[in-house]
Order: structure tokens, then C-alpha cells, then sequence
């Protein structure tokens, strides 16, 4: 039975939270309060020490009782936790299996309260489990406005409270909710990246909610930061989203092209599939299965997360008391989207990631900037290999067993399988044969010192000693240049006409690496000029030249000579599979000439092939030079669509397109798949592109 101490400290403190007596108001003197609950001075007195004892209240000598207005917190045992939640929210039931999982694990009870989002029932709900000693309370309000008084009030009296999902507008109360901006932002990139570049933003009006103006608000401002073209529509929170779409579609979508559909949530992207089926990119918020069944893009909102945040939040507070201040807790969701079989469209250009690849020798800073106006100094990945399938063989220093092997580049700008293992399932799409070969390999390549005199096989060569139908036969074409140490850019290519083959194996042997060097002709480079390098012929990149190599899928190379710059070379990366006497046999003997035999061989001029108004197309490497790659190059001077006859790299030199509205920049480079029916370029301006294939490519 209730004695009457506990009977008035209970009235009083029920008063309070109902809003009687308010945070700093006088209470009654002990004899009008007696009078009030008709019982004695001294019981009220005991009520008021327990009160004052809980920090509900505080006496003031010779001013009064007064109700306390410090934010306090910290009251009543933590192994209670109440949720006042509505139902009506799609993702309310996993919320709280989450919730309650959480709990359980550390001994917690859960206490739920529906409120069908009524503030009338989430106040006199608070109220009630406050006044029944549970201070630790989790509330999903509903979207409408809620009362701040109230829930000041249990704040003040001692009650831990976490807003979940929506905001409070106070700082009684800390917030949980999905991070708006950046899901806004993700959705946004992930259009962006599929070359969509127009968007429309459906939100709600009638509704309280601060996370949808978050959400707006992000759209709005990503927009305007990126300049594309974009518009907000406002539907009635209170009638059929559906509806309302389909009476109105028409009119939003007046002036617009391609665009993408930004959903304030799921509720509203699943309305819009109905009316417009795949006709348009549609993109929510929210996560439901039901949404991404039909092919919508969502951020899903990390219920787990936030259950875990909840209940750290309602013990910080517990912890803190009064030094306690609101904190505002922002989760990032995840994008998910319908997992396809496929996962590339052929009929579209192949995007990559960067490869950079380990060398022993440094470079790579101006290439940096060429790709990415970065300013970083040279390092030991001074090559990036383009679409590769081919493995780099750095032995001791190999980085990873997929070293050299490039990564396809997703729709939303993530990282993809590799193209090897793409053009093993897809042989047919991408090169048009079973066989899936690729038999080229392209390369940044950006040198910092002099690479080592060196050679490669040739294809009879590496059958006979190395087993392989590839020699590695090349082609350099000069993209930038840079002075080194005061020195001007350079190559060694070929034997002058006077050396002896004996000569050069014995400096090889004795490490002469002076009369290596004059063994050969020294020629100063520019950007812009292009070389054929014949398997077996020997050469030398020297310091300060950036070039773009295209060559035979192999990385067979042999460079007698002991170091690369003050790096020592082993055995293996000197000869590679090969004994020294092997080695030396790959250098051809017989090639060596003057400077000028040795230019008309080796230096490499366009000739034109196909020129209209919208392009040029020059072939650089035809069947004249060698049967192990083609080289063109296309010089477009306005928008048009290229058919290609077969698959391609295309490496972008100069200039900004559009290729089928993905935008692409000088260094970036692209795949075009046998299967591709027509290359669509936008330009504003000319744009210069290597484009690499084997001899029966051709445009038309």
C-alpha cells in the first residue's frame, strides 16, 4: 500500500509532467500544498526531500520550492527502454526487431508504445512511462508537430530521450536519423556516372518533416554546385502520390531530355515505377525490396546501425547527467540496386579504373598531372596499363597475383570484375570470337631516368626460347615531355652502323655501360612524335618522356644492364626466363645503320584513311608495318556517330566528349565492344583519340 509520503511526491510529480507547475515555476509553500492534498505539513515536507533528493525540484531559503529547469537526466534504472512508435511506417516492424535484438543483448527489457501519429498519444504516452519510473525512451514521432513543452519537461525531470528519424525542434532530446545529404549525394554521383545529367526531385507538401526538407535541400544544392539542369515538384502528402503523378507527368517533364527521377522516398519512387514503368531512371530512398525488385536505385536506411546508436545515446545521457548537451547522429545508408546477370551493356562503350603498375625504375609525375592535374612527385608506378589482361611480371616485387590486370569500371563509378575474366564470359560480345584474346596491351608509360638498354623478342624469337605465340613487338607516341637534370628528353633506338656484335656482348658482360650506350643512336623527342620499335631491335626510353606504348600482350623484355637508376637487377629481371648466352641472342645484329636507315624504319608518320565535316581518321600502324596491332588516329570536329567494325581501345588525348552522355577528358580511355552498334560523340571543340585495334579494324 502506498503511504502517503509516496502518494503526494507521486501527485506533485504527475503535476509537473503534465504541465502544472512548469520547469523554474514556484510551487506551493508546505502549508498550501497541505492544504491542497489534504494531508499534513510534515508529509509534505518528506515529499518535497524526496523530490529534491530525485533533482525534480529545489528549495531556494527564503524564496520558495521551485520546480527544477536544469537538463539533468541520468534518472531511474537503465534496464528499462520504451519505444513510442507508429506502425504505419513501412520500415517501423525491422526497426524494431533491431531494436529489441540490441536489448536483449545486453539484458535490456523493451517497452513498446503505438501512437498511430497522434501527438496526443505520444505525449500523454511519454508522460505516463515517465510517472511509471521508465526514463529511457526512444521516439519516432509522426510528421506532424509534437509537443516541445512535454518532452522539455521529462528532460528536465530526469528522463533520457532519443528522437529516431525525424528531428525534434529542441535540444531536450538527442537525434538519430540516415545521413540525408550524403544518400541524396550517392543517389545524384550514381545517376551522373550512367550519363544522366537532368533531374527532377518529387517531394512532399502538408508534411512536417524535417528529413525530406534535408533531403531537398542536399538535391538542390548538389545541382547548383554541379550546374545541371534540374527541377523540384511538390506533391499533396495527404492524396495518391500516384495519382498525382500520372495527372501531372507531362508538364514536369516539359524541357527536359534524358533525366533521372529523385524520390524524397520509397513510398513515392514505388508510385512513380507505376506510372512510368522503366521508361524513366527512377531513384528512392528507403531501401524496400519492393523497390529494388523493380530495378529503383535506393539508399537503404541503416536500421542495425541506428538501433546500436539509440540505445549508446540514452547511456551517454544516463552517464553525462547535467553536463549533458544535445548531439545530432547522422548514419550513412548503402545504395542497392537490382543485382543483374550482365552487368555490362555492350552496346556501350567499357569504362576502366586506374592500373597503375610497379617498375623498378621511378617516374610517373607527369603523368599524374596529364590524367589528373595532380602535382605528385615520381615513385615506383610510373606505368598505367589500359584495359589490360595482360600479368606484369616483377617477380620479387610482384604487388599482387593481378598485377597489370585492369578492372572494369562499374555504372556507379565503383570498382568492377576484371576485363580478363569479362572477356573469358563474353568473348563474343566483346571481340566478336570465341577465342576472347586481346592481342595488344597499351600503356602509360612516364620515365624519370633512362629506362636500361633492352630488347624483346620477336614472335619467332619467343616461340622458340619462351614458349609464347607473343613476342613484344611496340610503338611509342610522345605525349609530354620535360627537361630532367638540365637535359633534354630523349631515346636509343637501334644499332649505329659500325658496332660489333661481339663488341656489345663484351661491354654487356663487363657492365661498359658507357660504350652500351654510344652503341646506340641517341635522338632528342618531342610531344607528338611516334616510333615503331620491331621486336628484337635494341632501344632505351631516356629521362623526362610521358608516351602512350601500345605493344604485344606480353611483358618479355631483356635489359643487361645491372641497375635501373641506384636500384640493383636480379637475374631474373634482367634476363627473365633466359640464360645470359639466350639473352643476347634476342638483340638483332643485323638492323643496325645509320641514323637516318634507322628513322625511315622506326619513325612513324599518319596517313589518311577516312575524312568527311565531322572527323578524320588517319591510320598511324597498318599491315605494311606488322600484322600485330593497328594504330589509328581520330581527330573529331563535331558531334557525329561512328560505327566501328570492330572492337577498340580509344585513348583521348586532347579535348572533352561525350561518348553515348558519358563524359570523357584528356587521358581518359575507353573499350568499344564488337558488339557496340554506334558510338554517339559529342564535342564541343576538336578532340584527339588514339584508337587501337588489330588490322581489320575500320569505321564507317
Amino acid at each position: 500500500m502506498i503511504n502517503k509520503t509516496q502518494y503526494v511526491r507521486d501527485k506533485i510529480f504527475r503535476e509537473i509532467l503534465e504541465g502544472k507547475y512548469k520547469p523554474g515555476g514556484k510551487l506551493p509553500t508546505e502549508v498550501q500544498m497541505a492544504k491542497l492534498t489534504n494531508t499534513s505539513r510534515i508529509t509534505i515536507r518528506r515529499a518535497f526531500a524526496e523530490l529534491e533528493k530525485s533533482g525534480i525540484i529545489h528549495r531556494i531559503q527564503g524564496r520558495g520550492t521551485f520546480v527544477s529547469i536544469s537538463l539533468h537526466g541520468g534518472g531511474g534504472e537503465g534496464d528499462h527502454v520504451a519505444l513510442l512508435t507508429t506502425l504505419n511506417d513501412p520500415f517501423a516492424l525491422e526497426f524494431i526487431t533491431h531494436l529489441e535484438s540490441e536489448l536483449a543483448k545486453q539484458d535490456l527489457l523493451l517497452t513498446l508504445k503505438i501512437t498511430d501519429e497522434d501527438p496526443r498519444k505520444e505525449n500523454a504516452a511519454a508522460i505516463k512511462l515517465v510517472a511509471k519510473g521508465i526514463r529511457n525512451l526512444i521516439v519516432w514521432p509522426s510528421g506532424n508537430s509534437v509537443s516541445y513543452d512535454t518532452f522539455f519537461r521529462l528532460r528536465v525531470l530526469g528522463a533520457n530521450i532519443v528522437f529516431f528519424d525525424r528531428k525534434f525542434p529542441g535540444d531536450c532530446a538527442d537525434y538519430i536519423g540516415l545521413d540525408h545529404k550524403k544518400a541524396v549525394t550517392d543517389l545524384l554521383e550514381h545517376a551522373c556516372c550512367n550519363g544522366l545529367k537532368e533531374f527532377i526531385f518529387i517531394n512532399y507538401k502538408g508534411l512536417v518533416a524535417d528529413s525530406n526538407a534535408m533531403r531537398q535541400e542536399a538535391f538542390e544544392k548538389y545541382c547548383a554546385d554541379k550546374k545541371l539542369k534540374h527541377s523540384v515538384v511538390l506533391i499533396d502528402y495527404s492524396s495518391s502520390p500516384g495519382q498525382q503523378i500520372e495527372a501531372n507527368w507531362k508538364n514536369w517533364i516539359h524541357g527536359f531530355g534524358k533525366l533521372a527521377v529523385i524520390c524524397v522516398n520509397d513510398t513515392v519512387s514505388i508510385a512513380a515505377s507505376d506510372v512510368l514503368g522503366n521508361k524513366i531512371n527512377i531513384y528512392g530512398i528507403d531501401g524496400f525490396s519492393k523497390a529494388i525488385e523493380r530495378g529503383i536505385v535506393s539508399v537503404a536506411q541503416p536500421l542495425s546501425m541506428m538501433a546500436v546508436k539509440s540505445i549508446q545515446l540514452l547511456q551517454k545521457q544516463r552517464e553525462l547527467g547535467s553536463n549533458w548537451k544535445a548531439r545530432n547522429i547522422f548514419v550513412k545508408g548503402k545504395i542497392i540496386e537490382k543485382k543483374r546477370e550482365n552487368i555490362m551493356n555492350f552496346n556501350q562503350p567499357i569504362l576502366f579504373m586506374p592500373n597503375r603498375v610497379w617498375r623498378a625504375y621511378v617516374g610517373g609525375q607527369v603523368m599524374d598531372e596529364f590524367l589528373y592535374g595532380l602535382e605528385k612527385p615520381d615513385g615506383h608506378f610510373p606505368e598505367d596499363w589500359l584495359g589490360s589482361v595482360t600479368i606484369a611480371n616483377n617477380y620479387v616485387n610482384q604487388q599482387s597475383p593481378e598485377e597489370g590486370l585492369t578492372r572494369v569500371r562499374n555504372s556507379n563509378g565503383k570498382e568492377g570484375p576484371l576485363f580478363k575474366d569479362l572477356l573469358e564470359k563474353y568473348p563474343q560480345q566483346i571481340v566478336g570470337n570465341d577465342s576472347g584474346n586481346l592481342d595488344v596491351l597499351c600503356k602509360y608509360l612516364d620515365s624519370a631516368i633512362r629506362l636500361p638498354i633492352q630488347c624483346h623478342p620477336d614472335k619467332e624469337f619467343a616461340l622458340k626460347y619462351l614458349d609464347s605465340p607473343n613476342g613484344k613487338t611496340e610503338s611509342w607516341f610522345v605525349l609530354a615531355t620535360r627537361q630532367i637534370n638540365g637535359e633534354d628528353p630523349y631515346l636509343l633506338l637501334g644499332f649505329k652502323e659500325n658496332v660489333d656484335a661481339d663488341d656489345f656482348k663484351k661491354a654487356v658482360l663487363a657492365q661498359d655501360i658507357l660504350t652500351m650506350e654510344n652503341s646506340l643512336h641517341k635522338i632528342k623527342v618531342k610531344p607528338g612524335d611516334m616510333y615503331f620499335i620491331p621486336g628484337r631491335l635494341p632501344h632505351a626510353i631516356g629521362p623526362g618522356v610521358f608516351l602512350l606504348e601500345v605493344q604485344e600482350p606480353t611483358d618479355w623484355v631483356v635489359q643487361p644492364e645491372l641497375y635501373i637508376g641506384d636500384t640493383k637487377l636480379s637475374h631474373q629481371e634482367m634476363w627473365g626466363e633466359l640464360s645470359i648466352e639466350d639473352g643476347l641472342k634476342c638483340f638483332d645484329y643485323e638492323s643496325k645503320g645509320t641514323l637516318e636507315q634507322i628513322l625511315r624504319r622506326c619513325r612513324l608518320l599518319p596517313a589518311t584513311a577516312v575524312q568527311n565535316e565531322n572527323y578524320i581518321f588517319s591510320e598511324i600502324i597498318g599491315p605494311a608495318i606488322t600484322d600485330c596491332f593497328a594504330v589509328h588516329k581520330m581527330e573529331i570536329n563535331k558531334s557525329c556517330g561512328i560505327k566501328f567494325n570492330n572492337w577498340a581501345i580509344s585513348v583521348v588525348t586532347e579535348g572533352v566528349a561525350r561518348i553515348n552522355n558519358i563524359e570523357v577528358k584528356r587521358g581518359d580511355y575507353f573499350f568499344v565492344p564488337y558488339a557496340a552498334e554506334e558510338v554517339k560523340f559529342d564535342v564541343e571543340q576538336k578532340v584527339s583519340i588514339y584508337v587501337i585495334g588489330n588490322q581489320s579494324l575500320s569505321i564507317r
